[in-house]
């Protein structure tokens, strides 16, 4: 049997707590999300986090998720249509 498929995902997910690589889900830093201006390396405010830099991307619409690594907050997941930033 081979070491494929859904063998190197639970390796990865056991690996790094569950949660995806940046690097598969990431979009690329001229993509936008839902027409805010959005991109990967952006500078945001966010209203409770503070100030961070969008690591990832993904998802799109209503769906869109930002990985945001803020100064004092730490790492965290914005779903985009709540989440209460501006770009900066």
């Amino acid at each position: 049997m081979s070491e494929g498929g859904n063998f190197k995902r639970l390796s990865a997910a056991i690996s790094n707590g569950g949660r995806q690589y940046a690097a598969h889900s990431q979009s690329t830093a001229s993509n936008v999300v839902a027409g805010n201006g959005l991109t990967v390396g952006a500078t945001i405010e966010h209203q409770r986090f503070g100030i961070g830099v969008v690591e990832a991307i993904e998802g799109t619409g209503e769906n869109a998720k930002a990985t945001v690594t803020f100064r004092n907050a730490g790492t965290k997941q914005l779903l985009l249509k709540f989440a209460k930033y501006k770009l900066l």
